[in-house]
């Protein structure tokens, strides 16, 4: 895979409450309810959250080390 290839992440929870300008926050981990991860949303590519899905790149993925949560 290349780092601008478009990776689908599984989250547990967004928490729309804590989105900034510039930042969606999510839960990515079922058992850690403290768990903050925040994505830019200038790499956000889509979140459907009738499933729980976020696309973002690649290189984001391995940056934030969220490989366990790709679909």
């Amino acid at each position: 895979m290349a780092g601008s290839d478009i990776i689908t992440l599984e989250y547990v929870e967004l928490y729309d409450e804590l989105e900034t300008e510039k930042a969606y926050c999510f839960r990515f981990d079922d058992d850690n309810v403290d768990e903050r991860i925040w994505l830019p949303k200038s790499q956000v590519v889509d979140i459907r959250e009738t499933c729980n899905e976020v696309d973002i790149p690649l290189w984001l993925v391995e940056a934030d080390e969220l490989e366990d949560y790709v679909k």
